[in-house]
């Protein structure tokens, strides 16, 4: 569990979450008074060594220069755990120019490296998803040129599939491509230029709220809180384990109102459940569903 008080921490429960232990602190600009540490993603090594990814207000590593005509704008920042998140070691400034509001998500290779996905700032109001792995620059996931005056809140899902690549969706709003795509890579061949899945298109769309779940050889889970009308509406999708073709898309009945949608699935990829926030009139409940993917 992470949270953000004014300091980036962690609290860790070793009994399945019957008892949590105290807060452990991840950032280390402690004494340097008020920060911004937010948004955080996570990521676990069977070996115990633990990552965490998040939006910080310090510069990144790339020490840009800010422009003030277009708003303030956060930093990737990366930390190492090598007891399961025990201790953390020094921070790693990695990134400026980055939306301060939309998500990171994070994800670490057999061979201890890490990758992180978010939304970039690009001159011009341009805010586009890029992919990047310390030490290297981001790479778009495509060329949207996404021109938006604000951070649009919705960052973009990724997982590590067992297969070793890459899987990777995101919201984009610019003209004439505006909807929720799809792409699978294998992490040393990542471009721009590759055609992603359109895993749903349509100028009526809100800002739609993605997440990710891979299913083995049923390939890909996509969860997303609007339909094709642009209605605030659970949307559920599923890629070919080929990573090329959308194969259903269904619109969950009942679910008008529901909004930032999370996945999570089985090892054997035949059963996922899907959490959201339900959200009607004044009130908002939290609510679950069973997704049977082998049937």
């Amino acid at each position: 569990s992470v949270g953000n008080s004014g300091s980036n921490f962690i609290e860790r429960s070793q009994d399945g979450g019957r008892s949590w232990g105290a807060p452990v602190t991840i950032n280390d600009d402690t004494t340097s008074g008020p920060g911004g540490h937010a948004f955080h993603a996570l990521a676990l090594r069977p070996s115990g060594e633990m990552y965490a990814a998040w939006l910080d207000s310090r510069p990144g590593g790339d020490h840009l220069a800010a422009d003030e005509s277009e708003g303030h704008d956060a930093s990737i920042h990366l930390a190492r755990s090598d007891d399961h998140g025990a201790h953390w070691g020094e921070n790693a400034a990695l990134w400026s120019r980055v939306c301060p509001c939309c998500r990171v998500s994070l994800v670490v290779d057999p061979f201890g490296i890490p990758y992180i996905t978010f939304r970039k700032h690009y001159p011009g109001h341009v805010r586009d998803v890029v992919v990047a792995r310390p030490g290297g620059e981001p790479v778009r996931l495509r060329v949207d040129n996404w021109e938006v005056g604000g951070c649009p809140h919705s960052g973009p899902p990724m997982v590590l599939s067992r297969d070793g690549s890459l899987r990777m969706a995101w919201f984009t709003g610019a003209e004439g491509h505006a909807g929720v795509y799809f792409r699978q890579v294998m992490p040393e061949a990542i471009d721009s230029t590759a055609t992603p899945v359109t895993v749903l298109a349509s100028e009526q769309l809100p800002t739609v709220h993605v997440d990710l779940g891979e299913a083995g050889m049923s390939g890909t889970l996509v969860a997303m809180d609007a339909d094709s009308t642009g209605a605030r509406q659970l949307t559920l999708a599923r890629v070919a384990s080929s990573g090329r073709r959308l194969v259903e898309r269904f619109a969950v009945p009942g679910t008008r109102g529901a909004s930032h949608p999370k996945l999570a699935t089985s090892l054997a990829g035949k059963l996922a459940y899907v959490v959201w926030t339900q959200r009607e009139g004044e009130r908002s409940t939290l609510r679950i569903a069973r997704w049977d993917v082998g049937r």
